[in-house]
């Protein structure tokens, strides 16, 4: 039986109107050489990200439930951009950073978080996080985050980092 959860009630029944926000953004254009790992348990948070992150451009947007899955498509595939979240069952979300920053060290990694605390927020950052969304966030903040860390990998690839995040 699923129940919900009161993050769960606030949430739009469709992605349809955040897709559609920023597929004219993106306007038919690819992200080169940028592929996107999701590493989520819940698949609406997992499905907005791949939402989004498809409507920027990005093509090649692989997932996994969970860190074991998440290191074996990471063998397998050339990821350039992970977004994880923090607990996960076989390991923690900063645990499986530093498993991949050792195969891959200038992988870009997109935390997303429960916890707010300071402490939190600072054990993240010294882990090398390369960018942190706290629950709940809204769609703006994912597409925000995104287009940060493409930016990072693509530098040259202008139109995601200068479009305006819509709200």
């Amino acid at each position: 039986m699923v129940t919900a959860t009161p993050q769960a009630q606030s949430r739009p029944a469709t992605l349809a109107p955040a897709a559609a926000a920023v597929s004219a953004q993106a306007a038919g254009r690819t992200v080169p050489n940028v592929s996107v790992l999701i590493v989520e348990q819940e698949g609406y948070t997992r499905t907005l990200v791949s939402t989004v992150a498809r409507a920027l451009g990005i093509e090649k947007i692989v997932t996994a439930n969970g860190a074991k899955a998440a290191l074996k498509v990471a063998e397998e595939a050339k990821i350039t951009l992970v977004v994880c979240d923090l607990d996960l069952p076989e390991m923690s979300g900063l645990e499986l950073l530093a498993e991949l920053r050792r195969k891959a060290p200038h992988v870009q990694f997109l935390l997303i978080s429960s916890q707010s605390d300071p402490e939190h927020i600072q054990e993240a950052v010294n882990s090398g996080v390369s960018a942190i969304l706290v629950r709940p966030f809204s769609r703006a903040q994912v597409e925000a985050k995104l287009r940060y860390l493409v930016h990072r990998v693509a530098p040259g690839f202008s139109s995601i980092a200068a479009a305006p995040a819509h709200a």
